[in-house]
């Protein structure tokens, strides 16, 4: 026994099975589209976190290199002239080596080491002219201790001579 719109049936069932069919196309199409577009992505997010990553490495190395370079400017020693400018050389170098990398970098991802490059000739320089002033100013009160204790000599001398005088 048939039933009487066996043809509507099978009419509806095959065009369920064909719909069916276009959905899960359309499904494998979009889910290959969204993996082969999220594999594009993932590329791009590793290369972009690679540059990052070389640009951190680079930071961390103007970093070391201005802390040496601060570490060698607070231990010059006035006192010994060959080991200043063997310390004046190694600042020097350090200072290349951090412009030199600070060069090849971009401009914002290295302004505060540039400029503390740049500035750090002007720093020495004052650096220089404290000590000197230094000197100059141990200089100056040891030529005027010498001074006053001349000019007590001369006051004892002279007032011994003005006594000595008064007695004869």
């Amino acid at each position: 026994m048939k039933a009487k719109n066996n043809k509507d049936v099978r009419k509806s069932i095959i065009q369920f099975s064909y719909y069916l069919i276009g959905s899960v196309f359309i499904s494998i199409c979009i889910f290959s589209g969204f993996m082969k577009t999220s594999s594009v992505e993932i590329e791009k997010i590793q290369a972009k976190a690679q540059e990052y990553d070389q640009i951190q490495m680079k930071q961390i190395d103007l970093s070391e290199t201005m802390d040496t370079l601060l570490f060698y400017t607070s231990t010059l020693v006035y006192e010994r002239k060959k080991y200043n400018s063997q310390v004046y050389n190694m600042i020097s170098d350090r200072k290349q080596h951090l412009l030199s990398t600070a060069m090849s970098m971009n401009e914002k991802d290295c302004r505060l080491y540039k400029n503390l490059a740049v500035q750090m000739n002007m720093f020495l320089s004052i650096k220089d002219s404290i000590f000197r002033a230094t000197v100059e100013e141990e200089t100056v009160r040891l030529n005027l201790l010498t001074c006053i204790s001349d000019n007590k000599k001369v006051k004892r001398r002279i007032s011994v001579e003005g006594n000595s005088l008064g007695k004869k």
